[in-house]
């Protein structure tokens, strides 16, 4: 084993390397090029690899919460122990069966409730920003029923949140963490069918709602766990230290500090065989002035760009925002729009982004569709220069917007990267994020070919081959079949005042140097 100056930290996974995450065995690396999480200034931290890994893909609110209330109800009728659900979000409220709107909501409470009495170990941490009047409420009746909750409000500035949306289930050895675009709330269920009006969307006039996330069985999620637990000792931050919180404690798990030592021996815990998914967390740490840049992460973000310049045949996004960064980035490299211009012109690749088209017509809502239009029309005008191509989607239903709230990346049917962060700065520097990457070729070309056969209304065996289901999207386009359209960005640019860019600036998007 190299010493510690010499081993790389940043999760490089190259056959047979002996790492500080141990050596790489044959059986868990696929036959093409690692995703390489790039070391930018600040330094970007970086998780473990873990191979033993089950992948369940989640496609829309109905999924994503069956599972969550199943994987509930299964943890409160266990009798292993311990048993323990740990879950952190940007929103909670009382949502209704498998997230379902009822009218009268009292489905979440009660079944916490159900659980902790059953010997179930609860904590739950909300975040504490400006707007969050909903989570508030949340914990007064959480507390009042007895429920453990951190109403989390160490936070930089009136814009800045704890993004994160991850629920972690330990049933005895057994763990299970669910991770995705969804919070626990009445406005993210959907199912994938979208109908214009449904009486179980809340309210039911509400546009349909697109989003994703993964259930995951493994070592990865212990890693997620002791992400809740860190947040939570967060040194920057002392005087949200819950005294009554156990850490997750596993003697296979080591945690490797911001100078790339490892704290603890022995390292990864090998699955069965290693036959699993290869899986990361990934994180993004509030921006807050009492962070040096070796405290910082910003291990999503470099995750993401990493990723998209080692494309080689096709990328596929998902995004809420798609805002490019103007503003100096802290990393090296530039951002995403600098990376997607990159490889445009120096490869002969295909790139789809699906993004929701406009519906907001307040000053910010319009700005906001301004600065994603910018930078459509620079990848489109670069296009006409470049090798590549770019395609901009938006998913419609009868003409009706379907809202994309999923944060997913997709590249080369090789690589996904899932979580709360968006294309934006606030959530690759200012606010707190975690995702995770996940390099498996069954795992991500299954998940584009549920996401394509929702969208293109075709069976998901027409779409597993990336060559077939491209001209199935291109078919889709052309007909006007299935629910997904071409987004063509305005011709005209729309001027704002300094007002405007003044609270863009400030709340909406900030420089991640602020």
């Amino acid at each position: 084993m190299a010493d510690s100056q010499s081993v790389r930290t940043d999760g490089l996974r190259h056959l047979g390397e002996e790492t500080l995450f141990g050596t790489v065995p044959s059986h868990s690396i696929h036959n093409h090029r690692p995703v390489v999480l790039t070391s930018g200034t600040p330094k970007a931290r970086s998780g473990r690899w873990s191979y033993d890994n089950q992948i369940e893909t989640l496609i829309d609110g109905s999924e994503y919460f069956t599972r969550w209330f199943a994987e509930l109800d299964a943890l409160t009728s266990s009798s292993a122990e311990p048993r323990e659900l740990r879950h952190t979000g940007w929103r909670l409220d009382n949502i209704g069966a498998s997230g379902r709107y009822s009218g009268v909501d009292e489905r979440l409470l009660p079944e916490l409730h159900r659980a902790q009495a059953s010997g179930v170990q609860i904590r739950i941490r909300l975040s504490g920003h400006a707007l969050g009047a909903v989570n508030v409420l949340a914990c007064r009746r959480l507390r009042a029923a007895g429920i453990p909750v951190h109403l989390d409000r160490r936070l930089s500035g009136l814009s800045a949140s704890h993004h994160e949306k991850y629920t972690v289930f330990r049933d005895g050895d057994r763990l299970t963490a669910l991770v995705g675009s969804l919070d626990l709330t009445r406005t993210r269920w959907d199912t994938q069918r979208h109908s214009i009006v449904s009486a179980a969307r809340y309210p039911y006039l509400r546009a349909p709602t697109h989003d994703t996330g993964v259930a995951i069985t493994g070592s990865a999620a212990l890693d997620i766990a002791r992400a809740f637990d860190d947040s939570l000792a967060d040194p920057c931050h002392t005087r949200l230290a819950d005294p009554c919180h156990t850490r997750l404690a596993d003697p296979c798990y080591t945690r490797t500090s911001a100078s790339g030592a490892a704290d603890s021996a022995p390292l990864l815990r090998p699955g069965p065989g290693g036959s699993g998914s290869a899986v990361t967390v990934l994180r993004t740490t509030p921006l807050d002035p009492r962070r040096t840049a070796a405290t910082r992460e910003y291990s999503a973000a470099t995750a993401y760009l990493d990723a998209i310049s080692r494309t080689r045949n096709f990328l596929y996004m998902e995004d809420q925002y798609f805002w490019p960064v103007f503003a100096p980035s802290p990393l090296a490299g530039g951002d995403v729009l600098d990376r997607l211009l990159d490889i445009l012109r120096g490869r002969d690749i295909d790139i789809y982004i699906l993004l929701p088209a406009p519906r907001h017509r307040s000053p910010i809502g319009r700005l906001q569709a301004a600065q994603r239009h910018v930078a459509m029309s620079t990848l489109l005008r670069a296009q006409s220069r470049a090798t590549g191509r770019v395609h901009f989607l938006t998913p419609q239903r009868e003409g009706q917007t379907i809202y994309v709230h999923s944060k997913l990346l997709i590249v080369d049917d090789e690589y996904v990267q899932i979580g709360s962060g968006n294309v934006n700065i606030r959530s690759m520097f200012n606010d707190g994020e975690l995702c995770v990457g996940i390099e498996d070729h069954h795992i991500a070309s299954e998940f584009r070919a549920r996401l394509w056969e929702e969208h293109l209304g075709v069976p998901r065996e027409g779409l597993r081959e990336y060559s077939e289901a491209m001209l199935q999207l291109d078919a889709a386009l052309r007909s006007g079949r299935g629910n997904i359209r071409e987004y063509k960005p305005p011709a005209s640019r729309r001027s704002f005042t300094a007002i405007h860019r003044w609270l863009w600036d400030r709340f909406v998007n900030p420089s991640p140097t602020r």
